[in-house]
């Protein structure tokens, strides 16, 4: 069932009138206003309904300056009141960290872009190794050290110094330190996901939202 198009009041109303006089400087909101009636006309308001059938089954809405991931709160009521269950989870970055993600059930398939890696002049830490069994983080060079999600990886000082390959990791002279996410091991397994053909068509999936 669609719903019935909106058909917004061209002229502001007297407080709609105050509001835009008050945030004159705020130039894209009193454009959004004024023209709203042509833009969002009935032709547009049809293809957003397609788009939200087809791709969106459940949303929120977050009020301002609260964290964005707050939202999944209301999509977990919202799947709940369809009587629906997840089984692919499309998301953003943001709502990594959410209830949604951390509590969602084994069988379902998370669907999101990881976090870029960030190394600078230096080799990344996707370099290094994770044997999450053993909860040992092992370099390119073959030395093991224990780690904890959510931690830093310190590599012994005399260990790095003598390392024939220390000033492409580090420009410390303490030596190299790695530091893990709390949620690394689904980091890691989004950005494997993400460098397959299959992977990323499934991330394009998205993208008309």
């Amino acid at each position: 069932m669609r719903p019935v198009p909106g058909q917004p009041p061209v002229d502001l109303s007297p407080l709609e009138q105050a509001v835009a006089r008050r945030v004159r400087r705020a130039k894209l909101f009193v454009f959004l206003r004024t023209h709203r009636h042509t833009l969002f006309d009935a032709a547009f308001q049809d293809e957003l309904s397609t788009l939200y059938q087809e791709v969106v089954r459940a949303g929120g809405l977050t009020l301002a300056n609260v964290p964005e991931a707050t939202v999944t709160d209301a999509i977990a009521a919202d799947v709940t009141a369809q009587g629906a269950t997840l089984g692919e989870l499309h998301i953003d970055r943001a709502d990594l960290g959410s209830a949604l993600v951390r509590d969602r059930a084994p069988e379902v398939t998370l669907y999101c872009k990881a976090w870029p890696v960030r190394h600078g002049a230096h080799v990344a830490k996707t370099a290094f190794h994770l044997a999450w069994e053993r909860t040992i983080l092992t370099c390119p060079q073959g030395v093991e050290m224990p780690f904890v999600p959510g931690g830093l990886v310190h590599f012994p000082t005399a260990t790095c110094q003598v390392c024939p390959l220390h000033a492409q990791y580090t420009a410390s002279p303490h030596g190299r330190s790695v530091s893990i996410h709390r949620d690394e091991r689904l980091l890691q397994a989004l950005r494997e996901r993400q460098q397959t053909p299959t992977g990323r068509a499934a991330l394009r999936a998205r993208v008309p939202v």
